[in-house]
């Protein structure tokens, strides 16, 4: 029953962040309350995915669980090395995007838009379209103790990923076009290293 809930919420908790995050949602939001929406979408649609996964958090610390392993040592430590090289991943993923911009306090100050970004090929973005998500994996999977909840977890959020970037590379070649194209043709979704010939086979 763990397992249920857990799944069933977070299937929810993905379909309200897709559908927040697609265009038409946007553009709605802009035909409804105009440059107010352009100001203040991108952080309130941060500030929504955050509270809205609150409840999962306190759902997990109170569910029945079970532990599936516990990695000893030295190897324990070997996994923690490599969350803790993957969460600085994060942060420069994020400051190569900028920080403020990221989570939308550029947007409330009126210097820029959400609805117009610009393509960042720098830094992690080199090596992976998509290093939040390649980050993300890598310092879930590196858990050192496995529980069964965890897992379930895990397993959604990397579905999800996968899936969600796809819904990603269709809105930045809204954007962007050919340039997204090229980027496409040169540099790996997820995995580092595996490589797609065409748009059509990275599909």
């Amino acid at each position: 029953m763990s397992v249920l809930f857990i799944v069933l919420y977070f299937a929810a908790w993905a379909g309200l962040h897709t559908t927040l995050a697609s265009l038409r949602t946007k553009r709605l939001a802009a035909r409804l309350f105009g440059d107010s929406a352009r100001r203040w979408y991108r952080f309130a649609f941060v500030l929504v995915a955050v509270l809205t996964l609150v409840p999962l958090v306190a759902m997990m610390l109170r569910l029945p669980d079970r532990t599936l392993y516990a990695v000893p040592s030295p190897w324990r430590w070997l996994m923690v090395a490599g969350q803790i090289a993957a969460f600085a991943g994060m942060v420069w993923t994020i400051r190569a995007t900028d920080a403020t911009d990221f989570i939308g306090l550029h947007q409330l100050r009126g210097d820029s838009s959400p609805f117009q970004a610009r393509l960042v090929t720098r830094g992690l973005y080199r090596h992976v379209r998509h290093p939040m998500y390649t980050t993300s994996l890598m310092v879930m999977w590196l858990m050192p103790t496995m529980t069964v909840n965890l897992l379930s977890l895990f397993a959604c959020i990397s579905v999800y990923f996968f899936a969600g970037s796809l819904h990603e590379e269709r809105l930045l070649l809204h954007q962007f076009g050919g340039q997204y194209e090229a980027y496409q043709r040169q540099v790996p979704r997820i995995i580092p290293g595996l490589r797609c010939g065409s748009r059509s086979a990275d599909r």
